[in-house]
């Protein structure tokens, strides 16, 4: 007797569940509302599929599969698909597929599969197939397969395809590339383009200390991977008459020779000064180098310079981009600003 009541009890609820899910999804043409509750569809709006929902504030709806447009905010309790726009926010409880446009943030509980593009903020619970674009941060809970643009920080467990930022790009791991000032993963095996590159487990990172014609005694840090890692560096030359100094930034790559030899290809953009910082020259230089592994942690490396210096268009008086490169090094001006020379460079790196 009591399993037949509990079976009686067990339908009861199965046909109950049965009739509420099918109200709960019922898929209706158009909504117009002014805040939730205030609607077309009254307090049952959250039980309400639309095909185009128009929100003066804002909007509730069980999902979307169409459009649904606010003054402030949508927000779906189930999948949303395939076009919602707001002055404000997004946000769904479960899948979004298509296009979130929002002023402030679009957010959502699962995966998507499009595009979110928000003024400040998108936050995607599970995976992204598609682009997040912010003006602030990006955040997928899971993997990227597509690109996450931000003027701040991104974030994501494993990136295919590319993560840049004005600031910081942070992944587990980086099928692709990274291009920000700070590029943070456990794992590359593509780019990190930036001034500071955390690859955690097969990364590169050294730091060198060297001399050169013109920018003297140089210490750089250099960090991303073999493939392509990123370059800050410092000089100073004080021991001369030009007492030149340097601040600069470039990016490199390493190729091992066997077992003790090393080549090195490095590109660096450097901001020159000699008397006042005021009148600051430009210098690009190629350099590549030969290096010899001297320690399980040190190498040194040598190598040629190919240089091209800009003056300042202002120079005081009395100066004149001749005083650079200086005596001694074969060069070649193209009129007053310019200045082009091969030079060399030799320096010790410890990684």
């Amino acid at each position: 007797m009591r399993i037949q009541h509990l079976a009686f009890f067990a339908l009861l609820f199965a046909q109950r569940a049965s009739a509420q899910d099918s109200v709960t999804y019922k898929p209706l043409p158009l909504q117009v509302s002014i805040v939730p509750g205030i609607s077309s569809h009254g307090r049952a709006d959250r039980q309400i599929v639309n095909h185009f929902a128009l929100n003066l504030v804002g909007g509730r709806e069980a999902g979307l599969q169409g459009m649904a447009l606010a003054g402030a905010f949508n927000i779906d309790a189930h999948n949303a698909g395939y076009i919602q726009v707001a002055g404000l926010f997004n946000t769904v409880g479960g899948a979004a597929t298509g296009v979130q446009l929002a002023g402030v943030l679009n957010r959502t509980r699962d995966s998507v599969r499009g595009v979110q593009v928000a003024g400040l903020v998108n936050l995607a619970g599970d995976s992204v197939r598609g682009a997040q674009l912010a003006g602030l941060a990006n955040v997928s809970r899971h993997n990227v397969y597509g690109a996450q643009l931000a003027g701040l920080y991104n974030q994501a467990i494993s990136v295919r395809g590319v993560q840049m930022s004005g600031l910081v790009n942070r992944a587990t791991r980086v099928h692709g590339a990274q291009i920000g000032l700070v590029n943070i993963a456990d794992t590359s095996d593509g780019y990190t383009i930036g001034l500071v590159n955390i690859v955690r487990k097969n990364g590169f990172r050294q730091v060198s200390v060297s001399t050169a014609d013109v920018t003297g005694v140089t210490v750089a840090f250099k960090s991303g991977t073999r493939r392509l890692y990123g370059i800050v560096q410092a000089g100073a030359q004080d021991w001369s008459g030009l007492h030149n100094y340097s601040v600069g930034v470039g990016l490199g790559t390493q190729i091992d020779l066997g077992n003790q030899w090393i080549f090195n290809g490095e590109v660096v953009h450097q901001q020159v000064f000699t008397d006042s910082w005021k009148f600051l020259g430009e210098i690009v230089r190629g350099q590549p180098t030969i290096g010899f592994r001297i320690s399980p942690h040190a190498i040194l490396a040598a190598g040629p310079t190919l240089n091209l210096y800009a003056a300042p268009t202002k120079l005081p008086s009395g100066s004149h981009v001749s005083d650079i490169p200086g005596t001694g090094w074969p060069s070649n001006g193209w009129g007053k600003h310019t200045e082009v020379w091969l030079g060399g460079a030799v320096g010790l790196s410890f990684f």
